[in-house]
Order: C-alpha cells, then sequence, then structure tokens
C-alpha cells in the first residue's frame, strides 16, 4: 500500500488535487467577498440616488424667483427699490 502511495505520478496527482482544492477555497472566499462589496456599493448607491433626488427637489423649489423672492421680503426684508431710488454705476 505504501508502494502505491509513493508513485511519483500518485504524489503529483495528490499535490495537484490539494492544490485545486486550496484554489477552489481561495476563488469561493474572494467571490463572497466580491458579493458582499457589490451589495454594499449598491446600497450606497441607492442610498446616494435618493439624496441625489431630494436635492434636485430642493434645488427646484429654491429656484423658484417667488419662492426666492418671498424668502427675501420675509427674512430679509427686502423690498424692490423704487424708480427713483435707482443709482447708476459709472467708471
Amino acid at each position: 500500500m505504501s508502494r502505491l502511495l509513493l508513485n511519483p505520478y500518485n504524489l503529483a496527482l495528490l499535490g495537484l488535487l490539494l492544490g485545486l482544492a486550496l484554489a477552489i477555497v481561495y476563488n469561493t472566499h474572494t467571490y463572497r467577498q466580491n458579493t458582499l462589496a457589490l451589495r454594499e456599493a449598491s446600497r450606497e448607491l441607492k442610498n446616494l440616488e435618493i439624496e441625489y433626488a431630494k436635492l434636485r427637489l430642493e434645488e427646484g423649489t429654491l429656484a423658484d424667483y417667488r419662492k426666492i423672492k418671498q424668502q427675501a421680503e420675509t427674512r430679509l426684508q427686502l423690498r424692490t427699490p423704487l424708480p427713483e431710488q435707482h443709482v447708476r454705476a459709472t467708471q
């Protein structure tokens, strides 16, 4: 029996088998790590898309001229100057 195991071809096949087994374990581990990283990146992408949509909605709201004018008048007490209050800037 030991003579059969010590055969160079059998030892080479055993080494090859162990090497392939280790390669499979390594590839499985790497696949799982990459899958977890992909899920995390997908979650982050979804959260960023939601935040981007909220920011675009807020930008659209704030960019509305009437909204800006109303906030300028209420929060900052700014008023549109009368024509006689206009000053022309010259160099």
